[in-house]
């Protein structure tokens, strides 16, 4: 005999989880995809001169 009222507490639990994964995953996405530009910009940033 299962609780109806915790069947529906779990069920929107793993739709808040699913949704929270989808999100998790298109940052990670879009990470994947701002490191070659933000190494790119690293590499063109001029070097600071030496102190004399």
């Amino acid at each position: 005999m299962e609780n109806p009222k915790l069947s529906s507490e779990v069920q929107t639990l793993k739709e808040k989880l699913n949704e929270h994964s989808k999100r998790l995953e298109q940052s990670a996405e879009k990470l994947n995809l701002l490191e070659p530009e933000n190494l790119t910009l690293r590499d063109e940033k001029p070097r600071p001169q030496p102190c004399m």
